[in-house]
């Protein structure tokens, strides 16, 4: 009976990794043009389509930020906020100021929060502000950037055509060397699935660029 089991566990072993395996078509997507970069110098690319508002983004976002601080020097992480709902566009427009003044960082915890754990209601410039203001940005500078400046604008009109042109139906979304795409919805079970199949397209970007270099002249 002891050896019979036996036998049945080492003959599911291969089909458990095979599982485990992503799928290209199934449980990511391979993008023909993207339009986004592959890499920034000799690191890899990962951009995330998301949004404060979405909370799907804001369920994995821990996991992400624990992920990302791991992650090695040859990896290039950054953001898209994609605006599917009229009220988002407030968000996706402080990301831009955030990143444009260089507080990121403190902003992106606090307006997670706000928004998805004590439900506030941010759609007013003022209510953006206090945020800003929390994070050590004086009223002065966060008006400067919000209300006067056309690069934001710019920046909200390029998201939306990487949207379009990426066809980013679900956030979050992860473009990986500009080449492969993944969400939530691609995955069997994205609570555990999510991270370890970006880990997976990382690697596997980071082969397709040794094969490429090999073949260099």
């Amino acid at each position: 009976m002891f050896k019979r089991f036996i036998a049945i566990l080492l003959l599911s072993v291969p089909f458990l990794a095979l599982a485990a395996t992503p799928v290209a078509g199934k449980n990511y997507k391979i993008l023909k043009d993207s339009g986004l970069a592959a890499k920034t110098g000799e690191a890899v690319n990962i951009v995330e389509f998301f949004n404060y508002g979405c909370p799907a983004c804001f369920h994995f976002e821990k996991e992400l930020e624990a992920w990302l601080a791991t992650t090695p020097h040859d990896m290039h992480f950054s953001r898209v906020p994609l605006s599917f709902h009229t009220q988002w566009i407030i968000f996706s427009k402080a990301y831009f100021v955030a990143k444009q003044l260089g507080v990121l960082k403190k902003v992106t915890p606090l307006m997670f929060d706000k928004i998805q754990v004590k439900r506030e209601q941010l759609d007013t410039e003022a209510g953006v502000m206090a945020i800003f203001k929390e994070a050590g940005v004086s009223e002065v500078d966060f008006k400067s950037a919000f209300t006067f400046t056309p690069m934001v604008e710019m920046q909200l009109a390029k998201a939306k055509q990487m949207m379009l042109a990426n066809k980013v139906f679900y956030l979050p979304t992860f473009v990986i060397a500009g080449r492969y795409k993944v969400d939530p919805s691609l995955l069997d079970k994205p609570e555990t699935d999510l991270i370890p199949t970006l880990k997976y397209l990382l690697k596997k970007s980071k082969a397709d660029n040794a094969k490429h270099d090999t073949k260099q002249p």
